[in-house]
């Protein structure tokens, strides 16, 4: 049965607020929390942060433990203030800004992940609604936070809880791991099978000579046999509109760090506007890349794909008889390609480039053989990579149709426990 208690008697003392930035970053000293690892590691293990010195008794009153809450105390974005995160490990002391709201919570009363998991619900998100300050940023106060009523089960009931969520989470996290280790291995043998085999003043940009046997300079235009351009088409310009459901449409704002992100923001198209939209569709091989805001962020596409290619974004099929998509896709990530790309960008709010100047990007061939080659090496290692995504958004689907049926005492851990055990 859950009992209703105000989030302050679940906390060992209280909130506090973190280090204010007015000190100064060194290289050295305590890892220091900031808003950046806040939201883009809502459950907080070691990662690469800035660091600060602390004074013995800043130590005292900011260190970091595993299980402390930190929220979000303001951002310029309304529902960013109170965001939640949880600490999971820390590997070396660690402190934490001020822009955020430290929690920690009583183990006796209440379970740390159980809390991070209340707060990232829809109940969650609603009370700290109701205590967000609207002014030049958003915001909220350690003293209304604490003041919030929460309706919590026995810690024993919060435990399981958490324990059934965190197995999809570790999962998640698991793969997440997975996913950088082998994206840094296809990007290391890139570089050993073709940058470190050009001479030095090929990687700054001055592919003009020394290249290895067999190799020549190209461009973009020469490297691809189709570039998909559908940049300012809108569903209103082919006389269609947008679904509520159907094949959905990506643009720039989706596609990060080799990734295709935010999809639950994406819009839809239904199957006929698809055809119109799309005559050639997206292929195993081709390699999505933003034109502007920001230019240069890559992902490559493993396997047939149904998008709508939209808002500032390319998609460039590899000239088979020229190179592979690997190697194209490896290519365009390097600083090389990236630094030309900038260079030949145009714009006043912000910088784009245009397809005819995309084309006149110089590209390395080496002999076809070679990225062939190459190609069967990474292919695999690019192909796992998207399958441990596609199975971390079924995972997040599962987690998140759990969540609030588990909260609300809807769903009994035990039968939670057999659906995560189907899936994970």
């Amino acid at each position: 049965m859950a009992e209703a208690v105000a989030f302050g008697d679940l906390l060992e003392g209280g909130t506090r607020n973190g280090i204010y930035k007015s000190k100064e970053f060194h290289g050295r000293g305590h890892k220091i929390v900031n808003m950046g690892e806040l939201f883009a590691h809502p459950r907080l293990g070691p990662v690469a942060m800035e660091r600060v010195e602390l004074t013995e008794s800043e130590r005292e009153r900011f260190e970091l433990c595993p299980g402390d809450l930190l929220f979000a105390r303001r951002s310029l974005v309304a529902e960013g203030a109170g965001r939640c995160s949880v600490v999971m490990s820390v590997d070396e002391p660690t402190t934490f800004e001020s822009s955020i709201i430290r929690a920690r919570p009583d183990p006796k009363r209440a379970d740390s992940l159980f809390l991070y998991y209340l707060f990232s619900s829809a109940r969650g998100a609603h009370l700290l609604d109701t205590i967000r300050r609207d002014a030049v940023v958003a915001g909220i106060t350690g003293a209304d936070l604490v003041r919030l009523q929460l309706d919590v089960p026995d810690v024993s009931t919060q435990r399981a809880i958490a324990e059934v969520l965190g197995v999809l989470d570790d999962k998640i996290e698991l793969n997440r791991r997975m996913n950088e280790t082998l994206d840094e291995l296809g990007s290391t043998l890139f570089r050993s099978w073709f940058i470190d085999s050009v001479a030095t003043d090929a990687e700054r940009g001055s592919a003009t000579h020394r290249l290895p046997t067999g190799w020549t300079i190209g461009t973009v235009d020469d490297a691809v046999s189709l570039v998909i351009d559908h940049r300012g088409k809108t569903p209103l310009k082919l006389g269609g509109d947008w679904s509520a459901s159907g094949v959905p449409a990506i643009s720039a704002k989706n596609v990060k760090n080799g990734r295709l992100i935010s999809r639950d923001d994406v819009r839809f198209v239904d199957v006929d506007l698809y055809s119109r939209w799309m005559r050639e569709p997206l292929k195993g091989g081709d390699v999505l890349l933003t034109s502007e805001a920001p230019l240069g962020e890559l992902c490559y596409l493993p396997t047939d794909s149904h998008f709508c290619l939209s808002q500032r974004l390319y998609a460039l099929r590899a000239a088979p008889d020229r190179c592979t998509p690997s190697f194209l896709y490896y290519w365009l990530r390097s600083s090389s390609a990236q630094t030309e790309m900038q260079a030949r960008a145009t714009g006043t709010t912000v910088l784009g480039i245009r397809q005819s100047e995309l084309r006149k990007v110089r590209v390395p061939l080496p002999p076809l053989s070679t990225t062939q080659r190459f190609h069967e090496v990474v292919h695999p290692l690019l192909e796992r990579q998207h399958a441990n995504e596609s199975e971390s958004r079924i995972l997040a689907s599962v987690r998140d149709v759990l969540l609030p049926k588990l909260l609300s005492g809807e769903l009994l851990t035990r039968d939670a426990e057999r659906v995560v055990e189907a899936v994970a």
